[in-house]
Protein backbone atom coordinates (compact mmCIF):
# COMPACT_ATOMS: atom_id res chain seq x y z
CA UNK A 1 0.00 0.00 0.00
CA UNK A 2 1.10 3.45 -0.54
CA UNK A 3 0.08 6.79 0.83
CA UNK A 4 -0.26 9.51 -1.25
CA UNK A 5 -0.95 13.34 -0.37
CA UNK A 6 -2.93 15.76 -2.47
CA UNK A 7 -3.44 19.13 -1.93
CA UNK A 8 -5.48 22.51 -3.09
CA UNK A 9 -3.98 25.38 -2.49
CA UNK A 10 -5.01 28.67 -1.09
CA UNK A 11 -5.24 31.69 -4.08
CA UNK A 12 -3.85 34.88 -3.76
CA UNK A 13 -7.29 36.35 -2.67
CA UNK A 14 -7.16 33.74 0.50
CA UNK A 15 -3.42 34.26 1.23
CA UNK A 16 -4.03 37.98 1.07
CA UNK A 17 -7.93 37.61 1.99
CA UNK A 18 -8.13 41.19 3.64
CA UNK A 19 -7.71 43.25 0.50
CA UNK A 20 -9.80 40.74 -1.35
CA UNK A 21 -12.61 40.82 1.07
CA UNK A 22 -12.34 44.03 2.63
CA UNK A 23 -13.49 44.16 6.41
CA UNK A 24 -16.25 46.76 5.88
CA UNK A 25 -17.47 44.55 3.53
CA UNK A 26 -17.48 42.22 6.71
CA UNK A 27 -21.41 41.77 8.56
CA UNK A 28 -21.90 40.62 11.32
CA UNK A 29 -22.34 37.43 10.70
CA UNK A 30 -20.02 37.01 8.31
CA UNK A 31 -19.94 37.23 4.72
CA UNK A 32 -22.86 34.77 4.19
CA UNK A 33 -20.93 32.90 0.99
CA UNK A 34 -21.04 29.38 2.37
CA UNK A 35 -23.59 27.70 1.32
CA UNK A 36 -24.16 23.86 0.79
CA UNK A 37 -23.42 23.99 -3.23
CA UNK A 38 -20.25 25.72 -2.13
CA UNK A 39 -18.93 23.37 -0.01
CA UNK A 40 -20.14 20.44 -1.99
CA UNK A 41 -18.28 21.84 -4.89
CA UNK A 42 -15.17 21.98 -2.65
CA UNK A 43 -15.13 18.61 -1.66
CA UNK A 44 -15.79 17.40 -5.19
CA UNK A 45 -12.51 19.57 -6.36
CA UNK A 46 -10.27 18.63 -3.28
CA UNK A 47 -11.57 14.80 -3.66
CA UNK A 48 -10.26 14.57 -7.70
CA UNK A 49 -7.63 11.10 -7.71
CA UNK A 50 -4.11 11.85 -8.41
CA UNK A 51 -3.18 11.83 -12.16
CA UNK A 52 -7.54 11.54 -12.95
CA UNK A 53 -6.64 12.37 -16.52
CA UNK A 54 -4.39 9.08 -17.17
CA UNK A 55 -7.07 6.45 -16.12
CA UNK A 56 -9.22 5.07 -19.41
CA UNK A 57 -11.86 3.46 -16.97
CA UNK A 58 -12.60 5.07 -13.24
CA UNK A 59 -15.91 3.96 -11.30
CA UNK A 60 -16.04 6.46 -8.16
CA UNK A 61 -18.45 6.16 -4.92
CA UNK A 62 -19.02 9.13 -2.82
CA UNK A 63 -21.83 10.19 0.09
CA UNK A 64 -23.27 13.19 0.40
CA UNK A 65 -21.01 16.01 1.79
CA UNK A 66 -18.58 13.15 2.63
CA UNK A 67 -15.29 13.80 2.92
CA UNK A 68 -14.23 10.63 1.46
CA UNK A 69 -14.13 8.67 -2.17
CA UNK A 70 -13.70 5.69 -3.20
CA UNK A 71 -12.41 5.18 -6.74
CA UNK A 72 -11.97 1.83 -8.88
CA UNK A 73 -9.93 2.89 -12.09
CA UNK A 74 -7.46 1.57 -14.41
CA UNK A 75 -4.37 3.08 -15.14
CA UNK A 76 -1.25 2.24 -17.02
CA UNK A 77 -2.79 -1.28 -17.51
CA UNK A 78 -2.87 -1.75 -13.90
CA UNK A 79 -5.83 -1.74 -11.81
CA UNK A 80 -6.26 -0.04 -8.22
CA UNK A 81 -8.80 0.86 -5.79
CA UNK A 82 -7.84 4.33 -4.08
CA UNK A 83 -9.70 5.84 -1.34
CA UNK A 84 -9.13 9.79 -0.46
CA UNK A 85 -10.27 11.24 2.97
CA UNK A 86 -9.76 14.88 4.00
CA UNK A 87 -7.72 15.03 7.04
CA UNK A 88 -9.52 18.17 8.29
CA UNK A 89 -13.06 19.09 8.73
CA UNK A 90 -13.87 20.74 5.61
CA UNK A 91 -17.30 22.68 6.61
CA UNK A 92 -15.67 24.18 9.75
CA UNK A 93 -12.66 25.20 8.31
CA UNK A 94 -14.89 27.20 5.42
CA UNK A 95 -17.37 28.50 8.28
CA UNK A 96 -14.00 29.93 10.17
CA UNK A 97 -13.21 31.78 6.88
CA UNK A 98 -16.71 33.02 6.34
CA UNK A 99 -16.94 34.17 9.15
CA UNK A 100 -13.94 36.37 9.19
CA UNK A 101 -14.42 37.36 5.72
CA UNK A 102 -11.65 35.15 4.04
CA UNK A 103 -13.34 32.89 2.15
CA UNK A 104 -12.77 33.68 -1.75
CA UNK A 105 -16.12 33.95 -4.07
CA UNK A 106 -14.52 31.77 -6.85
CA UNK A 107 -14.59 27.97 -4.60
CA UNK A 108 -11.83 27.20 -7.08
CA UNK A 109 -9.65 28.90 -4.69
CA UNK A 110 -11.56 28.17 -1.78
CA UNK A 111 -9.67 26.23 0.83
CA UNK A 112 -6.28 24.72 1.55
CA UNK A 113 -7.04 21.42 1.99
CA UNK A 114 -4.88 18.12 2.80
CA UNK A 115 -6.42 14.79 1.74
CA UNK A 116 -4.95 11.43 2.01
CA UNK A 117 -4.82 9.04 -0.97
CA UNK A 118 -4.32 5.54 -0.01
CA UNK A 119 -4.40 2.80 -2.66
CA UNK A 120 -3.96 -1.14 -3.48
CA UNK A 121 -3.79 -2.74 -6.63
CA UNK A 122 -6.69 -5.13 -7.72
CA UNK A 123 -6.34 -8.42 -10.11
CA UNK A 124 -7.37 -7.53 -13.69
CA UNK A 125 -10.16 -10.19 -13.31
CA UNK A 126 -11.54 -8.19 -10.17
CA UNK A 127 -11.45 -5.11 -11.62
CA UNK A 128 -13.52 -7.07 -14.81
CA UNK A 129 -16.09 -8.38 -12.50
CA UNK A 130 -16.59 -5.21 -10.38
CA UNK A 131 -17.27 -3.30 -14.13
CA UNK A 132 -19.42 -6.46 -15.53
CA UNK A 133 -21.68 -6.06 -12.22
CA UNK A 134 -22.08 -2.40 -12.51
CA UNK A 135 -23.09 -2.47 -15.56
CA UNK A 136 -25.29 -5.10 -15.24
CA UNK A 137 -26.67 -2.93 -12.22
CA UNK A 138 -26.77 -0.43 -14.54
CA UNK A 139 -28.78 -2.07 -17.00
CA UNK A 140 -31.53 -3.15 -14.50
CA UNK A 141 -31.55 0.75 -13.20
CA UNK A 142 -32.40 1.99 -16.61
CA UNK A 143 -35.54 -0.67 -16.46
CA UNK A 144 -36.89 0.89 -13.29
CA UNK A 145 -36.71 4.18 -14.98
CA UNK A 146 -38.51 2.99 -17.34
CA UNK A 147 -40.88 0.98 -15.31
CA UNK A 148 -41.90 4.19 -13.23
CA UNK A 149 -42.64 6.07 -16.19
CA UNK A 150 -46.10 5.31 -17.04
CA UNK A 151 -47.34 5.31 -13.14
CA UNK A 152 -45.42 8.42 -12.59
CA UNK A 153 -47.54 10.10 -15.51
CA UNK A 154 -50.91 8.52 -14.46
CA UNK A 155 -50.67 9.14 -10.26
CA UNK A 156 -48.40 12.38 -10.78
CA UNK A 157 -46.90 11.27 -7.21
CA UNK A 158 -43.25 10.12 -6.31
CA UNK A 159 -41.65 8.67 -2.75
CA UNK A 160 -39.39 11.11 -1.03
CA UNK A 161 -37.09 9.53 1.70
CA UNK A 162 -35.56 11.06 4.34
CA UNK A 163 -32.54 10.19 6.83
CA UNK A 164 -31.41 7.10 4.52
CA UNK A 165 -27.64 6.26 3.17
CA UNK A 166 -27.22 8.14 -0.22
CA UNK A 167 -24.67 7.79 -2.41
CA UNK A 168 -23.12 9.57 -5.67
CA UNK A 169 -21.63 6.94 -8.33
CA UNK A 170 -19.39 8.21 -11.32
CA UNK A 171 -18.49 6.44 -14.18
CA UNK A 172 -16.45 7.96 -16.84
CA UNK A 173 -14.61 5.95 -19.41
CA UNK A 174 -13.36 8.63 -21.67
CA UNK A 175 -16.45 8.00 -24.03
CA UNK A 176 -18.95 8.00 -21.41
CA UNK A 177 -19.95 10.02 -18.81
CA UNK A 178 -22.57 8.24 -16.33
CA UNK A 179 -23.50 10.18 -12.50
CA UNK A 180 -26.24 8.49 -10.55
CA UNK A 181 -27.60 9.13 -7.15
CA UNK A 182 -28.31 6.05 -5.25
CA UNK A 183 -30.42 5.80 -2.39
CA UNK A 184 -30.37 3.27 -0.25
CA UNK A 185 -34.18 3.25 1.07
CA UNK A 186 -34.64 -0.45 2.43
CA UNK A 187 -32.86 -3.43 4.03
CA UNK A 188 -34.50 -6.07 1.73
CA UNK A 189 -32.15 -7.11 -0.35
CA UNK A 190 -35.01 -8.16 -2.75
CA UNK A 191 -35.95 -4.39 -3.01
CA UNK A 192 -32.84 -2.63 -2.86
CA UNK A 193 -31.85 -0.58 -5.65
CA UNK A 194 -29.98 -2.89 -7.75
CA UNK A 195 -27.03 0.59 -7.79
CA UNK A 196 -27.06 0.23 -4.18
CA UNK A 197 -26.38 -3.36 -3.96
CA UNK A 198 -23.08 -3.02 -6.12
CA UNK A 199 -22.30 0.18 -3.82
CA UNK A 200 -22.56 -1.84 -0.72
CA UNK A 201 -20.22 -4.43 -2.35
CA UNK A 202 -17.56 -1.23 -3.04
CA UNK A 203 -17.78 -0.17 0.62
CA UNK A 204 -17.10 -3.70 1.67
CA UNK A 205 -14.03 -3.71 -0.62
CA UNK A 206 -12.70 -0.57 0.30
CA UNK A 207 -13.32 -1.61 4.25
CA UNK A 208 -10.94 -4.54 3.74
CA UNK A 209 -8.60 -2.99 1.65
CA UNK A 210 -8.00 -0.08 4.41
CA UNK A 211 -8.61 -1.34 7.29
CA UNK A 212 -9.33 1.26 10.41
CA UNK A 213 -6.04 1.60 12.22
Amino acid sequence: MRTLAAFIFLSAALLNGQEHNPAKTCGEHGQGLLTDAYYQAVLERALRPPNERMSLISISVSGPYAQWRLVLRERGSKFELLRGTTESHVYESLADLDATCQLPSDVISAERLKVKWESVELPAAKFGQLHREFTSALSQYASNVQARYAPLLATGTFSITFHVPEYTVLYDNRSEHIEIRAVDSTPDPDKMDPIVKWTHSVLKLGEESFPKK
